[in-house]
This record gives C-alpha cells, structure tokens and sequence, in this order.
C-alpha cells in the first residue's frame, strides 16, 4: 500500500489471505488446493500436525532455488505441501498445526483491540433469516414498506429450468412469464428480485404462490408468476456480509523458519537494503532565510500520506493559573507571572489540535518533531496534524503500576502530507497563518498575501502580452509595484522586473525560497539524519514507549541531533491556592 497513488487509498486485504500460507519475510503466499486442508485450524499447545515440502516427483523442489519473481511469472503449479502427524491421530479428534507466534500476536491484538461493528445489534444475516423464515410467508414490497426486512437483505429468486419449457432466458426480458409447477429450477441460478403480489396458500401450496419482478444482467427486467415459495430466498446485500467488515481479521499462517529458501526471503533483503540505504529524513539549514534549521524529506511523499513515525504529544496544562499563583508568594505582580514570555510559547499547539480541550481548563501542547522543528512558509504548507491513536497507557493502569503518569499517554499523533512533496524538498508545518500576527512577523507575507501576488503579476503579464522588454512595460511595472499598498504582497513580489517574471512562472511562493528543493548530495553533506529511529512498546514495562533502532548503526554513530530550548525550572512548578481557584 506503501506505493499507491495519491488518489487511492488502502482498503485491506481479501479473505484469502487468512488461508495463505507465507513467511514475514518473503512476498510470496502459497495457497493450499486439496480437500478439507484448509479447514485446518491453530493451536501451538496441542498442535498434532506439521508442514513440510513433500518427496513426489510433481512436486519441483528445484523452485526452491528460484527468485520470487521467477515463480510468480511461471502459470502452473509445481510446489506441494505435506501436512504430516506429529503423534497418533484418532478418527473423530480434530486436526492442529502451529499458525506461529506472529500470527498469535496478531490475533492477540486484534481480540485486545476488537469492538462490535456499529451496525451490530441491527444486523441478521441471509443465512438466519433464510432459517427463520423457511415455513413462512414472504412479504410483498408493499408490505415491507411498513414492515421491512432488515437493510443488509435482498430477496433472490432462482429461476426455472427454462429449456424444460422451451424458452430462454434473453427471451424473457420485458415480458411476463408463467411458472410451470413441477419443473425443476437451477439452485446455482439466482438473480435479485422484488415481490409484487402473493396469492392465498392452498393444499398443494399453503405459502402461496408469488409474483416477482427479476433483475437480469445488465439491469434488464421480467416479471415471473405463480413462483413457489422455495424458489425465493434471501441473500446479503452487496458488501454487507461479514467478511467485508472494516476490522475483520486478516493474517496469513506463518510458516517456521527453514520452510521458505533463502532465495524467496525478497522481503528481507528489501528491509535490508533500506537499513543499510541513505537516511529518508534529515534536519539541515531551512530554505527561509534566517529562520534557523528545518526539516527535509529525502524520498518522495505522495499526497495524503502519513509521513514516517507519528509524534508524542506533551501537554502542559493551567499554565497561567498556576504561575499566578506562584508570583503572589514569590512577590511578582500577576501581570508579570502570566507565563507568556518564555521561548517555549512559541511551539505550542491548542488543546483542539491534539483532542485535549477536556484534560483541563487550560491545555497547550508541544509536539517535538514536526511541531517543533519544522519551520512553516505560509504559501508552501504541505504537511499538517492528521490525527491518530491518542490516550493509551502502554498497559499500565494506576492501581497496579507506578509508572503510570509518568509518560504522556498522547502518543500518536500522526502528519500527512497536503501535496506530493518531492524528494529533498523542506517540510513546511501549519501553524496557520495566526502565527504571524506579531509585531516581530508583521511583514511576513501570509499565504492570502501570495495569492494575490500571483494574480498581480498575472495581470502584469496580460496586459503587456507576454513582453517586458519595451519601456511602457516597463513604466507600467514601476507604477504597478509602487500601488501594492500592502507590505506583506510588495515583500511576495520581487521588485526587478525580470525576477519577477520568474516568480510568476513558479508562483512568488516558489520563488521566495530558491532552495526550498535541495540535493541529496547536499543533505548528506550538509544535513543531519532524523530517522535513525522510530517509537514502540519499550521493553521496560514501567516506561511504556521506547526508541528503537531503524537500521543497523556503528558505534560512534551520532543516532539523532537534538536541538534544545531552555526554560526556567521554576516554570514548571504546579501551585494552587484556596484564595484562588481554576478558572
């Protein structure tokens, strides 16, 4: 899912996978085609049964020494399987292998993680109702307008063995047709259908006899009557059934270690290939002229993808409560204990960004990595909160646990692209355009500014059709620029003529950062790795979330940069007050 287009999002996997059996380090997937086989189940405590390559001459153990790829390419089969006992079986006792541990672990996870679909408690399936409704009546689509049949059902009609009276079906559509009782229907043959009308049962059939209007390929109608009342069931509507759930489980059988040839292990060597590769992210002098370092990308990013590891979240809550606090004991008047002079101030994110407007009464964030580092240009934004997986413990739980509190349970908080970012292209955040609404920024040009710089100088090019080199261009250009009444556009527009015809072809945004794309040679020189690591479960318990290693590195290696702000201790300090309560 990694390589698909910008247009086109990851939906899952098809229910095939669950019964493929594979190797986490290989793409290839082997699926078992003999009887009964694939109702075999997993359990690694009892199992009874084991895998291995089988000794028939149809079987081409010389694969085994082939690429995937070569395997995949080739249109016939010629690898088999042998499931064999590991002990006596019995008739009547049920067969186990080993799944593996990763497929217990995923399993797990999903059984940990795992809620009831929200259309649950509304929802019977074809098969019940089908069951339920065996000896019964079936309503007509007049009745079912009072008394629907549930919203996942449609009623299918399998239709009778036309050749036994003659027809066919393409001459069917469009007209009336009349069930001849006695003649056998295809049970494989079912096409959707609306019941009509219902007549009154008899002793030959006390369901009645039902008028329907079927659906053929193509949307193309009939109507069939006098249907007996077998010959009409219900099904799942499309996608509705179980397996098109959005969360059902999907793994394939992890074969051991020693099935899969080294040859097939495609995966692995990708992985490794990726370790031992160029850096994907990097911290070097940002492309804004005296705005310090800045983050870069040095691989593409498709539009609407996550971008690399998520990032904590840290909040610091009632801030200016509790500093007005402590300045009344430390003799400071409360308009100079608001706290809103510390350099910090400048990287927090609201309570809304991060979905902490309920922690407290006052909630402000830092959100180290993307929300700290990376610088924003108003015109260039391409990376923004996307949101992810927010308030888990790692497990811990206060009663138990005495790291609990210790570490913010704020851990996912993911950035996704807002346009394909080319490969050393700096990342620029979104801090909104409010940002600049300081004395120290006011001339910075926002992103409404370099809009309206584009349609000037637009409007520049119309006019003069194309051709700056005349002096009523010219004249034109020096009243057109001494108009712009704003100080934010004019610093969006390059003063000279010719430069200005250039922003004007890669947008005054572009231009106003000549080396917002640097080389990758460049970053190597003059840039710092950032991905050298990524977060996870740590393996000590009490500190829920650790760093690990992406790849592999020497000793001596620096493993990350980390630029630092300084603050006072003393403006971390919590007080409260009875005389002075949270507002």
């Amino acid at each position: 899912q990694d390589t698909l287009p910008d247009h086109i999002h990851f939906m899952g996997n098809q229910l095939l996978l669950n019964y493929c059996y594979g190797h986490k380090d290989s793409s290839m997937l082997l699926i078992p085609s003999t009887p009964v086989v694939n109702f075999i189940n997993h359990d690694s405590e009892n199992a009874n049964a084991f895998i291995r390559w089988s000794n028939s001459s149809y079987h081409h153990s010389d694969w085994l020494k082939l690429s995937v790829d070569e395997i995949i390419q080739n249109r016939k089969s010629g690898l088999i399987f042998e499931f064999v006992t590991l002990r006596d079986i019995f008739p009547g006792e049920e067969i186990y292998i080993d799944y593996g541990k990763r497929w217990d672990e995923a399993w797990n996870a999903h059984v940990s993680e795992w809620e009831p679909d929200t259309s649950a408690k509304e929802y019977i399936s074809a098969s019940e109702l089908n069951k339920k409704y065996k000896d019964s009546v079936l309503r007509t689509s007049e009745e079912q307008v009072l008394n629907p049949y549930p919203t996942n059902v449609d009623t299918i009609c399998y239709i009778a063995n036309t050749q036994n009276q003659g027809t066919s079906m393409q001459g069917l559509l469009g007209e009336h047709y009349q069930w001849v009782l006695g003649v056998s229907y295809d049970s494989l043959k079912s096409w959707p259908c609306v019941i009509l009308d219902r007549s009154k049962g008899n002793k030959d059939n006390e369901h009645g006899l039902y008028t329907a209007k079927v659906t053929w390929a193509h949307d193309e109608t009939f109507v069939v009557s006098a249907m007996p009342r077998d010959a009409i069931a219900f099904a799942d509507r499309k996608y509705t059934g179980d397996q098109f759930l959005q969360k059902a489980f999907r793994h394939e059988i992890n074969l051991p270690d020693g099935i899969f040839p080294e040859e097939w292990m495609d995966l692995k060597k990708k992985r490794q290939s990726q370790d031992e590769g160029t850096c994907r992210l990097y911290m070097a002098e940002s492309s804004i002229p005296n705005s310090g370092l800045g983050m870069y990308t040095a691989v593409d990013i498709h539009r609407s993808h996550d971008l690399f590891d998520p990032e904590i979240v840290i909040q610091i809550v009632d801030r200016q409560y509790h500093n007005y606090v402590r300045g009344q004991y430390d003799g400071y008047k409360p308009e100079e204990m608001t706290g809103d002079e510390w350099i910090i101030e400048h990287y927090f994110w609201g309570s809304n960004c991060v979905r902490s407007e309920h922690e407290a009464n006052q909630v402000e964030a830092i959100i180290p990595g993307y929300g700290m580092l990376a610088n924003m240009h108003p015109g260039l934004v391409n990376i923004d909160i996307f949101g992810g997986d927010y308030f888990d413990s790692a497990g811990l739980h206060r009663g138990s646990d005495p790291g609990a509190g210790a570490f913010s349970t704020l851990y996912g908080m993911k950035w996704r692209s807002l346009s394909h970012i080319p490969a050393g292209m700096e990342l620029f955040a979104n801090y909104g355009d409010g940002y600049f609404d300081r004395d120290d920024l006011s001339f910075v040009p926002i992103s409404t500014d370099y809009e309206e710089a584009d349609t000037v100088l637009n409007k520049y090019w119309e006019l003069v059709k194309g051709n700056i080199h005349t002096s009523y261009a010219q004249d034109l250009w020096n009243l057109t620029y001494s108009s712009i009444q704003s100080e934010r556009v004019r610093n969006a527009i390059p003063e000279n003529i010719e430069d200005a015809m250039q922003a004007r072809d890669y947008g005054t945004a572009m231009h106003s950062v000549p080396n917002v794309i640097r080389s990758k040679e460049w970053l190597e020189e003059n840039g710092q790795c950032l991905d050298n690591i990524r977060p996870g479960s740590s393996t000590i318990k009490q500190a829920g979330r650790g760093a690990f290693a992406t790849r592999t590195l020497k000793q001596g290696a620096v493993i990350s940069p980390a630029p630092l702000l300084h603050i006072h201790r003393d403006s971390l300090v919590m007080c409260g007050s009875q005389t002075k309560q949270y507002v």
